[in-house]
């Protein structure tokens, strides 16, 4: 029996390697090898504070489907990005399988 989800659990493109389309070359491939082996959708996570990241699921398919409050507070150090304290994990999911 398959798995009902795929997750993403932790995934980066370096800094300077950017723009260049390796990240969505990535997410390409992740879809389409859950989409073959028969998995219904593919979930990632990311900080509330990660705006650009946000925007990059969103841009190649993916929606919001929640938010794990306070997620984040329990890391021993505060994640900061432009200025934004991290709290919570925005999660986001694409369907891979016709509906």
């Amino acid at each position: 029996m398959k798995p009902f989800d795929l997750e993403i659990k932790n995934i980066a493109v370096e800094q300077k390697s950017r723009g260049r389309g390796i990240g969505t070359a990535a997410i390409t491939i992740v879809i389409d090898v859950a989409r073959s082996r028969g998995f219904r959708r593919v979930i990632v996570g990311t900080a509330d504070s990660s705006v650009g990241t946000i925007g990059f699921y969103e841009r190649r398919g993916f929606r919001i489907c929640g938010v794990r409050r306070g997620f984040l507070d329990a890391y021993p150090e505060a994640i900061v990005e432009d200025g934004i304290v991290a709290h919570d994990m925005v999660m986001l999911e694409v369907n891979v399988q016709p509906q």
